[in-house]
């Protein structure tokens, strides 16, 4: 198994356990390991019923009172439950298509349930909650735990577990970073940074291997983008858009003067359009810094020039703003 292998190289992984992943855009081990959690919960310790707050994600513990009861209604199958607090609280539980809860719930013994609360006073509910025993709830306490987009079908378990056999047979990201730069910055190893990013240890170790990766993606943008200017600035620029004093007499004419900042970057961009080769400029800047007037103002000069322009939005609103 390397990199490139498909997914079902792991172990446990069928055709219809890929699916799913591809489902995520995961078809390789290299895909797997590039899945970085979305982000990551903590467990906090839990609470008695009557300090769970409503439409709070909460861990109660509680005693089960009597073993789940599981009732009909249409094509589904919904298991019941109440537990206790040690004040006497009560809390209502409920499960739909999980009838084996039945038996697996022992009443009179100890539990953790993680979910959801709804309603309050006597008519508090939780619904599809989690199920801990006490001693595995304490563990996760310690940890960070991911949370990964998801599809259905496929869970976070189904994930972690194949992540830790990937692991396990020593197939890992090839090292890009010089080792004299990860000692300049600080950085971890690729190896640790992947580990830790999908089974962090801790809080502290988490952000360590979090900042490797986002350096590592920066670099390469930065790289990635220096390459591509470099390429671009031999091409010789065959429409010259030359300055036109209609260009300033509109700048004169609004409702604002330009900051400095924005005069700049725009005498740098007609300067770059007029010159002899093709213009390869990113313009950054918080929002509302005027990034929309200056570019305005460079497609106002191409336009007087007899040239067009496209102006792309990501998305629908900006679109409309913009128009």
């Amino acid at each position: 198994m390397d990199l490139n292998s498909a997914i079902t190289e792991i172990k446990g992984i069928g055709d219809k356990t890929a699916a799913l992943f591809h489902r995520v855009h995961i078809d390789t081990v290299r895909d797997l390991l590039l899945y970085y959690p979305r982000g990551y919960e903590t467990f906090g310790a839990p609470v008695c019923v009557s300090e769970a707050r409503y439409k709070d994600v909460a861990s109660v513990l509680g005693i089960l009172m009597q073993a789940p009861v599981t009732r009909y209604v249409k094509q589904f199958k919904i298991t019941e439950a109440l537990i206790r607090d040690e004040a006497g609280a009560t809390l209502k539980l409920s499960w739909f298509n999980m009838p084996f809860l039945s038996k697996t719930l022992h009443p009179g013994a100890q539990y953790v349930f993680r979910g959801k609360l709804t309603g309050d006073g006597f008519g508090r509910k939780m619904q599809q909650p989690q199920i801990f025993k006490i001693s595995d709830y304490t563990a996760l306490m310690a940890e960070l735990q991911p949370i990964y987009p998801l599809t259905k079908g496929l869970t976070k378990k189904v994930i972690l577990d194949a992540v830790r056999t990937v692991l396990a047979e020593n197939v890992m990201l090839p090292e890009d970073l010089p080792e004299e730069l990860r000692q300049e910055y600080g950085l971890l190893p690729i190896k640790e940074a992947i580990k830790e990013i999908h089974f962090p240890e801790t809080k502290e170790s988490f952000i360590p291997a979090r900042r490797r990766l986002v350096f590592e993606e920066f670099y390469k943008f930065i790289l990635n983008v220096r390459m591509m200017k470099e390429q671009v600035e031999a091409l010789p620029n065959e429409f010259m858009i030359r300055e036109k004093e209609e260009t300033d007499a509109f700048l004169k004419r609004l409702p604002y003067e330009l900051t400095g900042a924005q005069k700049r970057v725009l005498s740098e961009i007609r300067k770059d359009i007029s010159g002899p080769s093709v213009m390869n400029r990113l313009v950054q800047g918080d929002v509302g810094s005027g990034k929309t007037i200056v570019a305005f103002a460079a497609m106002y000069e191409a336009a007087l020039c007899g040239y067009q322009s496209v102006l792309m939005a990501p998305t629908e609103v900006l679109a409309i703003q913009h128009y």
